[in-house]
């Protein structure tokens, strides 16, 4: 009789300074970082009450992890949280720090200079994502 020999899934690293999954950290928080960073520039240009900001990238950002789960992606619940939280601060630093008194053509600039740079990581990390045949 044959034995079945059971094969563990890789535990995922705390750490990772690729683009394959980390417990804490991974190369996927610059994507969310930017991601934060673009929604600001964004919503600052929107005529909105500033009341309304914070709460809605919270939305936002929430409602992109929603997607990726419906979409198939399995993250670890660290992982998943940390992605918010990293969008979340990409959006504050430049919601308060690089958009206070700036004017409308500023925020456009940056806004494209930072979906731009979200667009190439995203496109690495994808083909990385591919390569690994997940």
């Amino acid at each position: 009789m044959r034995k079945i020999k059971l094969i563990a899934p890789d535990p995922i690293p705390l750490i990772s300074l690729t683009w394959s999954e980390g417990r804490i950290f991974d190369l996927w928080m610059i994507v969310h970082t930017l991601s934060g960073m673009a929604l600001a520039c964004g919503i600052w240009l929107l005529p909105l009450p500033t009341t309304f900001d914070y709460p809605l990238v919270l939305v936002l950002l929430i409602a992109w992890e929603i997607y990726e789960i419906a979409a198939g992606l399995t993250e670890e619940v660290e992982n998943l949280t940390l992605d918010i939280v990293f969008g979340l601060i990409g959006f504050s630093f430049v919601y308060e720090k690089m958009l206070t008194d700036a004017s409308t053509g500023y925020a456009w600039a940056i806004g494209v200079a930072f979906l731009a740079c979200n667009a190439l990581l995203n496109f690495l990390g994808w083909r990385a994502y591919r390569k690994r045949g997940k």
